[in-house]
């Protein structure tokens, strides 16, 4: 993801996130060689990243962002997803691999932590699409009452 989606500049985020993301490689690669896969350390500690440091920050971003219009508040969260997401591919690299760290497992943290914000965000989407149909609704009433063009007479 670069640092503009949509017009929205997200130069602070990819930042933060590059920051997060190298702390759970550094910190992950530590656990996976001290810990028993068994334990399952890594995948609570990518919950504790997610639940307790991402998603704070987000919240914090998304609710700001949601004063801005419909359609760039759905962007930015959309956005706002996709960097999140980058946490699954940087825990699914840490070395060594447990076969417990898996894909699904890794991306349900990630859900699970957006899941709150998720009633914002379909309220937000469901007020816009209500808006934008009802403004087409509104023009093709308005192209109805004014009748069809008139047809040129044959000769």
């Amino acid at each position: 993801m670069g640092d503009k989606a949509d017009g929205i500049d997200f130069s602070a985020m990819d930042a933060y996130m590059k920051h997060v993301l190298r702390v759970v490689e550094r910190e992950g690669g530590l656990i996976s060689r001290v810990f028993p896969f068994e334990a399952d350390v890594l995948v609570y500690f990518t919950e504790r990243i997610a639940n307790d440091v991402i998603s704070d920050y987000i919240t914090s971003l998304l609710s700001a962002a949601q004063a801005l219009q419909h359609p760039l508040f759905l962007l930015a969260t959309a956005a706002t997803f996709g960097q999140v997401y980058r946490l699954v591919d940087a825990v699914l690299e840490i070395e060594p691999k447990s076969p417990l760290v898996t894909k699904e497992r890794v991306e349900d943290v990630v859900f699970k932590m957006f899941e709150p914000l998720m009633d914002d965000y379909l309220q937000e989407e469901t007020d816009w699409i209500r808006e934008v149909l009802e403004g087409v609704c509104a023009e093709w009433d308005e192209k109805v009452r004014s009748g069809p063009p008139p047809h040129p007479a044959s000769h």
